[in-house]
């Protein structure tokens, strides 16, 4: 009985020493992570790498990891791996992989709220800036799109005269964005007023093949990516790679040996049916160019998905715009319930679309598909995941 006596204290008062153990642990892990950041800035000081920052609401990791597969071989290069894009994770970048003079260090940074690039700038200054595309992403912290841009450009706004600024036009919120930098600007985009442009786009399941043109060249690109932000991605590392010299043949060699980012637009087999794992993406232009590549499938065209679920107050707009665009594509909807899958649901119902499923998980989704091309698209827990 005395044992049953502690044991029920011990349940009731768990949460009460989380709490204590929590508290006592913060500022400890507060005074660790401090010696990791002064850590990574002293190896800055020493090595005094040259920088190249990367932030967008979305792309970030792929283009991190393009514009490093285009430098590798051609200088010393390292990146932050998988999404490494807090102070943390940026430290531990430094602190693992900076440890020679003339490094090249990719870097991806990400932001939730107003202040974090502003904070990694100051951090680690860049020499490059790349503003990859702006979305209604992480709403309810931003609140606005304005903010987002705002809090985006701060990597450029910290540029000196000497750094570089490579933008995406095909972005309005970025085109239309009036840079006080005295940094160098160039532009990529699917329009011929860029400094990059791509042109001759011709896209399959199996690869995509297109032309970009800058200063009356032409170089004709031939890669295993799929997808219209694909395309822009490689026009931002290709842009990278000309600023740092990197010889042409070099360049669109390497572009064909890149392997897709897992979970973005990466295809996979599974017996008969095949599989178009966008499982990383969570924005809605994201995810009409995904629609866009199941477009391109034969025979039966599937799509699971929870929908947009971080649009704040433009959930609901989102979600049924979206709604219309699953309805001209696919002769299937699985829907991951949550609020901003019934809202699909709705409009799809108003779309007169009938052939939809709700289910609770990725596998009771997954267990319905029996044949052609699915679509796994947005941002779904971990347990959704093949």
């Amino acid at each position: 009985k005395a044992l049953i006596a502690l044991l029920a204290l011990y349940i009731l008062l768990m949460p009460c020493l989380s709490l204590l153990a929590s508290w006592i642990m913060h500022p400890i892990e507060v005074l660790i992570n401090k010696g990791y950041h002064l850590q990574a800035k002293r190896k800055l000081k020493i090595y005094n790498p040259y920088v190249i920052a990367v932030t967008g609401s979305s792309g970030k990791t792929s283009v991190k990891n393009y514009i490093y597969d285009l430098l590798r071989t051609s200088m010393i290069t390292q990146m932050s791996p998988k999404s490494y894009n807090t102070l943390n994770g940026l430290s531990k970048t430094i602190n693992q992989y900076l440890e020679v003079n003339n490094t090249t260090l990719v870097l991806e940074m990400g932001a939730t709220k107003t202040g974090d690039i502003e904070e990694l700038v100051n951090f680690v200054p860049a020499n490059i800036g790349i503003i990859t595309q702006i979305a209604p992403q992480h709403i309810r912290t931003f609140q606005s799109i304005e903010a987002i841009v705002n809090e985006k450009m701060k990597l450029i706004e910290s540029l000196d005269e000497k750094g570089i600024a490579i933008l995406n036009y095909d972005c309005k919120e970025i085109r239309e964005y009036i840079i006080k930098s005295p940094c160098k600007v160039i532009t990529i985009g699917t329009t011929d007023d860029c400094d990059y442009y791509a042109s001759n786009i011709y896209m399959t399941l199996a690869g995509t093949t297109f032309t970009i043109n800058s200063n009356n060249n032409q170089y004709n690109i031939k890669t295993k990516l799929i997808g219209k932000y694909n395309i822009i991605n490689l026009l931002i590392a290709f842009a990278v790679a000309k600023v740092m010299n990197v010889n042409d043949n070099v360049i669109t060699d390497a572009i064909l040996e890149i392997e897709p980012v897992s979970h973005r637009l990466e295809i996979k087999k599974d017996n008969i049916i095949t599989i178009i794992d966008d499982s990383y993406n969570s924005n809605q232009l994201g995810f009409k160019m995904a629609l866009e590549v199941l477009n391109l499938a034969q025979g039966k065209k599937t799509i699971i998905t929870p929908g947009i679920v971080d649009a704040g107050d433009a959930t609901e707009a989102i979600n049924y715009d979206l709604a219309i665009e699953i309805a001209k594509v696919c002769d299937e909807v699985i829907l991951i319930d949550n609020p901003s899958s019934k809202i699909i649901h709705q409009g799809l119902i108003h779309s007169e679309f009938t052939n939809i499923h709700i289910v609770n998980n990725f596998k009771s989704a997954y267990s319905l598909v029996t044949e052609g091309t699915v679509l796994i698209e947005n941002d779904l827990p971990d347990n959704y995941f093949i």
